[in-house]
């Protein structure tokens, strides 16, 4: 039982910044090199730490594959051999 003044966080809460620890630093590492991709299960807190780390390394952009405008530039840049 969680007492009055304790804050009770949420599984969903711990899960996110776990994975902000174990893998962010990778990511960031990986994008001074190369592309990185991130997958994962629904409502694991990708999106949140892409964005956090696009904000903070320089020339790095996010692509979203769920936005139809977003995966066509991707699929044209493949198409085109520059992926």
């Amino acid at each position: 039982m969680v007492g009055s003044n304790q804050r009770r966080l949420s599984s969903r809460t711990r899960w996110n910044g776990r994975v902000k620890r174990i893998i962010g630093a990778g990511v960031r590492r990986d994008l001074e090199r190369k592309m990185v991709f991130v997958s994962g299960p629904r409502q694991a807190g990708k999106t949140t730490l892409a964005a956090e780390i696009t904000a903070r390394v320089p020339g790095a952009q996010m692509f979203n594959w769920d936005v139809l405008a977003e995966r066509r530039v991707l699929l044209a840049a493949v198409a085109k051999g520059r992926l």
